[in-house]
């Protein structure tokens, strides 16, 4: 009898183990997959089309080249702006997407240790109203 609940705590246990590598693998994924977004965003906003003429110098075509200039100018260093939380956040050494994921693997080792050891004491796991019984009938 000692060896049937031993078995089933084991399958417990593989299910879970199982269930923490399918959750890993997305976290991974999740947390790689974020950076690969940020950089097809930018490179949308740098698409562009336009469209030029040429027509004889005079007041008003001066000042447009003007603000072109300013333009060009405003647009690198909005180029500039959005580029630094990115470099920031690559240059901070701290990866807080792989502490979180740690820190919830770790929980979740914790709380499959207290089931183990739970069943390993006999003592009765709580049970959900949505539980299946997968016993032999």
């Amino acid at each position: 009898m000692a060896s049937r609940a031993r078995k089933k705590a084991l399958r417990r246990e593989l299910a879970l183990l199982a269930l923490g590598v399918a959750l890993a693998g997305f976290g991974v994924t999740a947390w790689n997959g974020s950076a690969i977004l940020v950089q097809e965003a930018s490179m949308l906003g740098t698409a562009s089309v336009s469209i030029s003429a040429s027509v004889p110098q005079n007041p008003d075509n001066t000042l447009a080249v003007a603000l072109q200039e300013k333009q060009a100018v405003l647009d690198a260093r909005e180029a500039q702006l959005r580029e630094e939380p990115l470099r920031a956040a690559s240059e901070q050494g701290v990866p807080w997407g792989l502490l979180s994921f740690a820190m919830s693997m770790a929980l979740f080792v914790l709380v499959a240790a207290n089931f183990y050891f739970d069943m390993q004491r006999g003592r009765p796991v709580a049970r959900s109203p949505f539980a299946i019984d997968l016993r032999n009938r």
